[in-house]
């Protein structure tokens, strides 16, 4: 993360403060600048669910309940063996789940920004990578050549000590079953057990890691930047158009 922010401020450098926003300018923000990703770590019956597609629920069996999409918990819980032993906070940050197009072959995937995610999670320039297949669903995960930056909210500990503890397991270590490893145990007495090593995961995403208020700072630079460009070629169109009339007359 650190390393991620000193590239960051190196681009930013190259943006004048004063000056007119230009394609490369703005381009320099769109490509550093990194996808934001908020967890949702509520408990199950707090958690708000979004419906499959419209298209999907005209044709599916008027019998079945099964009309929510799958989010990043659905997935975290049916990833693969071989990430058995990653926390949820690593397989949102460094996983892309690759919906397909319309043909069952798994090397037609394409990328599917998740919903609550800033800006693009995908990276078409990246380096091809081994497809690892979620278990029981007809979707595929790529590892990204850069990490999203995660949020979540932070109970307060003092408030509710128990609550505070059972996101930090769920976000920093490794669990399938939510009902069973996060809501039926002692998540205090858990933490005490394996501390060390959540406490390795977090630090990964704490503030420490990367200057918050420099990111955003970023992003809404790279908007500006943006909004203006469009102004500008917006202003110039119009500009274009009365100058054609005019000369007509």
């Amino acid at each position: 993360m650190k390393e991620l922010n000193d590239s960051m401020k190196l681009k930013v450098r190259k943006v004048k403060p004063n000056g007119e926003p230009t394609n490369s300018t703005a381009g320099i923000l769109l490509d550093e600048a990194p996808s934001v990703f908020f967890i949702n770590t509520s408990r199950p019956d707090n958690c708000v669910y979004l419906a499959k597609s419209e298209e999907y629920l005209r044709t599916f069996d008027p019998d079945s309940i099964d009309v929510f999409a799958k989010g990043i918990l659905k997935h975290y819980q049916n990833r693969p063996d071989c990430l058995q032993d990653i926390c949820l906070s690593d397989f949102a940050a460094w996983y892309d789940v690759l919906y397909p197009r319309k043909k069952k072959d798994a090397r037609d995937f394409r990328d599917k920004e998740e919903v609550n995610s800033t800006n693009s999670g995908s990276e078409e320039n990246s380096q091809e990578k081994e497809v690892l297949t979620l278990k029981g669903q007809r979707l595929c995960l790529k590892k990204r050549t850069k990490p999203k930056v995660i949020r979540w909210h932070k109970p307060n500990s003092c408030e509710d000590e128990e609550e505070h503890f059972r996101v930090l397991l769920m976000l920093f270590f490794p669990w399938r079953n939510e009902e069973k490893e996060l809501l039926s145990a002692s998540c205090k007495t858990k933490y005490i057990m394996n501390s060390k090593i959540i406490d390795n995961n977090l630090q990964k995403y704490s503030a420490k890691g990367i200057d918050l208020e420099r990111l955003h700072d970023l992003i809404k630079m790279r908007k500006s930047l943006t909004f203006r460009m469009n102004v500008k070629q917006s202003n110039m169109n119009v500009l274009l158009a009365i100058k054609s009339k005019t000369e007509k007359i």
